[in-house]
């Protein structure tokens, strides 16, 4: 392959990988290194590729620069519906019903000036092992620790779920 073409390669492999090749661990992690992969990819590497491809054509300076951050810009929000798809695809076909308890509740954005806005946590178990939610809005701050909520979970991946009141 002539390596003016290596990038491009490597740039639609990589993008194909991020939106079909990527495992439920890494859609749906909460802490750890893949939780990050995603944002990695997208705001790193494919800006990478994309200059060093552009610098094979001779683009110049701001050019090569602007041109190389376009990708964040499209794949960015792309991949936020795709996965939003996928997850939603998941619950629809696989889902079932669970409930959960208030772990934590939280106030955040009162550093910027904003009132801010209470997030609660979840607490659920799935064939004897237990799951933490993302933190969600509770708007209307209804609830307090130790309150039950409902959990929509994926039967094939847990950790693809929601809590029902929040949504």
């Amino acid at each position: 392959m002539n390596k003016k073409y290596l990038y491009l390669f490597l740039l639609i492999c990589l993008i194909t990988i991020l939106f079909f090749g990527l495992d439920n661990d890494i859609l749906y992690a909460k802490t750890g290194i893949k939780r990050w992969i995603p944002f990695i990819i997208i705001f790193f590497v494919i800006p990478f590729l994309m200059f060093n491809f552009l610098n094979k054509y001779k683009v110049k300076g701001k050019t090569k620069f602007a041109l190389s951050l376009i990708p964040i810009i499209i794949v960015g929000p792309l991949f936020g519906l795709w996965s939003g798809y996928l997850s939603n695809k998941q619950l629809n076909e696989d889902g079932k019903f669970t409930i959960g308890i208030v772990s934590e509740k939280f106030k955040s954005g009162r550093k910027s000036g904003s009132p801010g806005v209470w997030l609660v946590k979840c607490k659920f178990e799935v064939d004897n092992e237990m799951y933490i939610t993302f933190s969600k809005k509770d708007k209307a701050n209804l609830y307090r620790i130790g309150d039950t909520l409902n959990i929509k979970y994926s039967k094939k991946n847990p950790q693809n779920h929601i809590i029902v009141e929040l949504e």
